[in-house]
């Protein structure tokens, strides 16, 4: 609700102010405003920027509209899902767009079953708005559905184990409840390290969520609303969403995809500009213990060069 603050802190600030070159000035894209410390850091970089912020949580907008309102006129904040960029094209061409694929703290610690560490709803949708929830998935889904939604989100040990425990032990109602049949379903020389319950979870968010496709529609989106020149910044969390960031930008570079092959797209098999990170942009050391979420965090960034074959 409005007024209400953020404990979200926003990874890799000082290394995504620096990659969009925001003394250029322009407007810019925020697609994934959550806590607004990367839109705040945009506006204070220069008073030539202007930043247009979507999110598909509500509450994420609201928290953001309070603490941007020092730069009012030049922001404008949007309730809006990947999938719903192309309304957001009016505002551009854009000189950068930002993306962070991460959940924010105020997610994770709202209530929503996102952490298996609390004992909450099983929901994880970012978009209350949204049907699907967690808790559908995990008492409704087929043995096949469940195994699908686990190897696609990246569980790669006790999966058999996991989708035999759901359907033995449902119905769950509460991500305690949840994270404790995982763990029981969990042979203990598994059970040290990362909890066992953290892979599985985050298989459910990307079904709930359809991150996948999500991220998707965004990468489809950049290069047709980038200006030419502009950048392209992407932080993600997991090797999943960062596999495919990367080979997207590869192919942005034209890297590996002959000319006048059926089914690829011109853009596809030409260069669009640069790769700026050969290698992910990680956190320094400071900041991962200052912030130990940030840990897993990656950072990419491709520049445009001439928009005409797009």
């Amino acid at each position: 609700m409005p007024g209400e603050v953020t404990v979200h802190v926003s990874v890799l600030l000082e290394e995504v102010i620096k990659a969009l070159k925001l003394d250029r000035g322009g407007v810019f894209l925020d697609c994934t405003v959550g806590g607004a410390g990367h839109m705040e850091a945009m506006l204070k970089a220069s008073e030539s920027v202007q930043v247009v912020g979507i999110d598909r949580d509500q509450k994420a907008l609201s928290r953001a509209a309070s603490r941007l309102k020092p730069f009012e006129g030049r922001f404008s904040l949007h309730h809006h899902s990947f999938s719903e960029l192309e309304t957001i094209s009016k505002h551009g061409p854009f000189s950068g767009i930002l993306a962070d694929l991460g959940l924010s703290s105020d997610q994770i610690e709202d209530g929503r079953g996102i952490s298996f560490r609390e004992d909450s709803r099983l929901d994880m949708r970012m978009n209350p708005e949204d049907e699907l929830t967690a808790e559908t998935v995990v008492n409704n889904y087929t043995a096949g559905e469940l195994t699908r939604v686990l190897a696609e989100g990246g569980v790669r040990k006790n999966l058999k184990r996991y989708v035999s425990a759901i359907l033995s032990q449902r119905p769950f109602h509460t991500s305690d409840s949840l994270a404790d049949a995982i763990v029981n379903a969990t042979p203990m020389k598994d059970r040290f390290g990362k909890h066992p319950a953290t892979v599985v979870f985050q298989a459910i968010r990307i079904e709930v969520n359809a991150e996948f496709e999500q991220i998707e529609n965004l990468l489809n989106f950049v290069p047709t609303a980038i200006a030419s020149g502009g950048i392209f910044a992407c932080i993600s969390f997991h090797s999943l969403e960062d596999k495919l960031v990367a080979r997207r930008m590869r192919k942005w570079r034209g890297e590996g995809l002959p000319a006048n092959v059926p089914g690829v797209f011109q853009h596809e098999s030409q260069s669009l500009g640069r790769l700026l990170t050969p290698k992910a942009i990680v956190p320094t050391a400071k900041e991962q213990e200052a912030n130990p979420r940030s840990r897993s965090a990656r950072l990419r960034v491709f520049q445009f060069s001439a928009n005409e074959v797009r």
